[in-house]
């Protein structure tokens, strides 16, 4: 999968605007190339027109017959250069002997690479102030939760796990608190990596564009950015696990729950996808025994295959094909995911919703296929 589509698949859609804009930056390096392409057309005119001249210009040698006749005219001393440069409209001194310089194309190219340039040190800088504010504002949540675990109970030495289970409403509110905090942690962690990934490739494809080589240059001052070079969010993930353990952090993460369970659907898959090819194996054996006119057994087959449930199931699949290219059911789950990501009933709930819509407009065969797509 190209980087582009993971950045799209991945990223949260909350913060769209503080990654690496990916795909503006590969416009700008098209701009480029296509700014260098253009230098180079013109510098092949340029040497074609220039081989043509050169060949036009070379003297022709004087016939023999009409030396004699023309004797005056072929001085070859420097007066006779001279007149003769006089003659052809040349007697300014001031007038160079080669042909001034053509523009190539190179102020467009230097415009188009500081475009380039100037976009990718504002994502930078845009990456750099979010994630200063996002550590910011989780450090002081983090903080709040430990000063109300002091207050609470000063003898549990700050550990959820070690409180009674009747904890006040404040406590509570500050838990689901905190475990909003560590989803944030999780997504800033892959934000971080998604964003140092993505200034990579791009500047690497630009290089490979312009036949550059700042790849090496631009990786090192990368790496002493604020948003890769902090450890902040380790710290704040070792703080957050000495107050609770790791998978009460994790048992409010609705994702990778659902990540988890899908994971084993697809093993509890791979271990029962023979046994539709064993059952077609045994009955083609049998059919094969068991005589059956042709055109009877034509008409049987296409009146199976072809029919209103087919058709109806196999316009769901378009349909279903045509949203998934367009990735509409990406933004919607994305969506529903982080809206009830706290209440898995309110989601299957929102599921069931959306299907009871579809059958509405649809039908009760297509429906369920965009659903579960």
């Amino acid at each position: 999968m190209k980087f582009g589509k993971q950045l799209e698949l991945t990223a949260n859609v909350q913060w769209r605007q503080y990654y690496v804009q990916y795909k503006k930056l590969k416009r700008l390096i098209k701009r480029v190339a296509f700014e260098i392409e253009r230098g180079q057309r013109k510098q092949e005119k340029v040497d074609k027109k220039s081989k043509t001249q050169g060949v036009a210009d070379l003297p022709r040698p004087p016939s023999v017959t009409s030396f004699s006749s023309s004797d005056k005219s072929l001085s070859l001393t420097s007066s006779g250069k001279s007149k003769a440069r006089a003659s052809q409209g040349g007697g300014d001194e001031s007038t160079p002997l080669l042909s001034p310089q053509v523009d190539l194309n190179l102020d467009n190219i230097e415009d188009a690479k500081r475009e380039f340039w100037d976009m990718t040190n504002a994502n930078i800088a845009d990456a750099n102030e979010f994630y200063r504010s996002k550590v910011t504002h989780l450090a002081k949540i983090v903080k709040d939760f430990e000063s109300m675990l002091r207050d609470e109970d000063k003898e549990s030495h700050g550990h959820v796990s070690s409180k009674p289970r009747t904890t006040s409403h404040e406590v509570d509110r500050g838990f689901a608190g905190i475990q909003d905090c560590y989803d944030t942690l999780i997504d800033l962690k892959q934000f971080v990596n998604l964003n140092h990934t993505g200034f990579r490739k791009i500047v690497k494809k630009f290089d490979k564009t312009t036949g550059g080589d700042t790849l090496d240059a631009f990786v090192k001052q990368l790496n002493h950015e604020e948003f890769y070079a902090s450890h902040d969010i380790d710290a704040l993930l070792e703080r957050l696990f000495s107050m609770t353990s790791k998978d009460k952090l994790e048992a409010g993460n609705l994702e990778q729950r659902m990540k988890r369970q899908q994971g084993g659907q697809d093993s509890l898959l791979r271990k029962v996808k023979a046994v539709p090819f064993v059952i077609s194996c045994v009955l083609f054996g049998l059919l094969l025994a068991i005589p059956i006119p042709g055109e009877s057994a034509a008409k049987e087959v296409t009146s199976l295959l072809v029919n209103h449930t087919t058709i109806l199931i196999m316009g769901g699949f378009s349909i279903s094909a045509a949203l998934s290219k367009c990735q509409i059911e990406l933004y919607i789950a994305a969506f529903l995911q982080r809206r009830f990501k706290k209440s898995p009933r309110l989601f299957l709930l929102a599921i069931m919703l959306m299907g009871l819509f579809l059958s509405m407009w649809i039908n009760n065969h297509t429906a369920p296929v965009l659903c579960v797509s």
